[in-house]
């Protein structure tokens, strides 16, 4: 007999954030041991280098499954990567009936969502922000994952910049280009449908924008709108979006193993729940991060020389406004006070099997 408990867990396991809304996992259950598989093709296979995007994902849906077992009174025992050289199992949970304080965190994940709005310059109560940055040393995960936030307006204006750099090489290559719309969903109709990918609405694009982007999509004018200059356009507005917000922060970890990336996003979950429940918009902006690890990994080869360069200067720039010596960036995030989002995205059923 299947346990509801686990399915009600599972169910609210799954309103994690993941690339695109890839929702990358499957689950497999038998008693009260949950195991979490990743799927591998659903994300983006050039900016989620090594799995690292989808293993963050993984990282929030962990700790979602860790926060609802709470709320249903059971201690759990992680295990990641619990066979050796099986990449793709992600992690084994195993659930037992206690009597446990309940996180309160958890009214929070299903309202948790991305606000890609302009956010107010708003600081931060100093309340929050110091329980935002205590987030790893609460979670007991040691001293190798550590939260930087800055809100300094000139520091903000420059990281904005530096993270919007990546859109031009993104709608300049052919190939990303075609990964990037391949994941557009352009109406409600088919959002409610898939329950996967990016929903336009999500993007909170003005009608002029949206129509513009809506032809973009099409890569023989975006060809001819790259000789126009649009790409520069569009990095040199969307760079003022992202340096919007109370602050902008980063997850820094000292190491850059698989486990690393997945704490990383358990921590991530636990910022933006936080973030939610003192009524603050998040937004994730991660490919440059992402796109850097390929290049310091992997060398040339993946971009052209152009855009290496591109990936390359503002990244190190990005490094350097937040002080950042030699420790990994696994996210970056702007948190601020904004308008409520104008759309959410859905989430599949899960996708599990019972024994």
């Amino acid at each position: 007999m299947v346990n509801n408990d686990i399915i009600k867990i599972i169910e609210a396991g799954i309103f994690a954030p993941s690339g695109d809304n890839s929702q990358p996992w499957r689950f497999e259950v038998e008693n009260n041991q949950i195991d979490i598989f990743n799927l591998p093709e659903k994300d983006n296979p050039v900016l989620n280098y090594r799995q690292r995007g989808s293993y963050i994902a993984h990282g929030c849906l962990i700790e979602n499954i860790l926060i609802a077992s709470s709320n249903y009174g059971y201690a759990v025992k992680l295990k990641l990567f619990p066979k050796s050289g099986l990449f793709d199992h992600i992690a084994s949970l195993n659930l037992e009936k206690t009597i446990s304080q309940k996180d309160s965190l958890f009214e929070f994940i299903f309202s948790r969502c991305t606000n890609r709005k302009k956010y107010r310059s708003s600081k931060l109560e100093k309340d929050i922000y110091n329980e935002l940055i205590s987030i790893p040393s609460v979670m007991n995960l040691g001293n190798k994952y550590e939260i930087r936030l800055t809100d300094n307006d000139n520091s903000k204006k420059q990281i904005g910049k530096a993270a919007a750099s990546i859109e031009q090489v993104i709608l300049e290559d052919e190939h990303l280009h075609h990964l990037l719309f391949h994941d557009i969903i352009w109406t409600e109709k088919d959002e409610l449908l898939k329950k996967s990918g990016l929903y336009v609405k999500t993007m909170e694009f003005s009608p002029p924008q949206r129509l513009a982007f809506r032809l973009a999509s099409f890569w023989p004018l975006m060809k001819f709108f790259k000789v126009l200059g649009l790409p520069k356009l569009i990095v040199s507005e969307d760079s003022k979006l992202y340096s919007t917000g109370a602050v902008l922060g980063i997850i820094l970890m000292d190491g850059h193993s698989d486990e690393n990336f997945i704490n990383a996003g358990r921590i991530f979950q636990r910022v933006w729940l936080t973030a939610t429940k003192n009524r603050l918009s998040l937004q994730p902006v991660t490919a440059l991060l992402f796109a850097a690890q390929r290049i310091l990994t992997e060398g040339s080869g993946t971009f052209c020389q152009k855009h290496e360069i591109i990936i390359d200067k503002n990244y190190n720039e990005f490094r350097k406004l937040f002080s950042v010596d030699s420790e990994n960036i696994a996210i970056h995030f702007r948190i601020g006070y904004a308008d409520q989002p104008s759309s959410h995205s859905s989430k599949r059923p899960p996708n599990v099997l019972y024994k």
